[in-house]
């Protein structure tokens, strides 16, 4: 084998520089193309996310009104969640205490709280109220009648609302849609 041969094998089993400019820019025009709708998936899935928590700490609420036999408040807050906290209809903190009777000396207990605002800066939250409080028998004594959260994130396009019903069913659903045309609506 000559030196010229071994010099034409040698050059065509490697890349040239434009061959490699090319595939630069075309992974950078695709990752510019969906980097945006990336974005709106994971601001879409914190949604679900903070809207999940907070459907299963309601249904905490409810479970331990009555494993107790007591009434036990679920509770939205922008401060610290503490027994003595002021509550908020956007508050992004939540929290769970166990009220006493009229005619007991149990005071009232909390029972636990937590915090979802940590990396979610962008979610809003617009609750009919700030407490929900269930009886001994799972149904909803405050408010009075139904209570809608209505969770969202500016950098998302599907808004989630959890639905209580004064019987105590406890739903998550997408507003924009009618329930009537789909099963998740509301």
């Amino acid at each position: 084998m000559s030196l010229m041969q071994t010099i034409t094998q040698i050059k065509t089993k490697g890349f040239s520089l434009i061959e490699l400019l090319i595939v630069v820019v075309i992974l950078g025009l695709t990752s510019s193309f969906g980097i945006p709708a990336f974005s709106g998936w994971i601001a879409n899935a914190q949604t679900r996310t903070f809207a999940e928590v907070l459907q299963n700490n309601i249904r905490l609420t409810q479970a331990e009104a009555v494993r107790s036999g007591r009434q036990v408040q679920f509770f939205l807050t922008a401060g610290t969640p503490t027994l003595a906290a002021s509550t908020s209809t956007s508050g992004k903190n939540w929290g769970i205490q166990s009220m006493s009777l009229t005619s007991s000396s149990t005071p009232d207990t909390f029972v636990q709280g937590g915090s979802i605002s940590a990396g979610n800066a962008m979610i809003n939250i617009a609750a009919s109220s700030g407490v929900l409080q269930f009886n001994s028998i799972g149904r909803l004594t405050t408010p009075a009648q139904s209570a809608l959260i209505d969770i969202s994130n500016a950098n998302g396009d599907r808004p989630l609302r959890i639905t209580v019903s004064a019987a105590g069913a406890i739903r998550m659903c997408d507003p924009s849609k009618l329930r009537a045309d789909a099963p998740y609506g509301c």
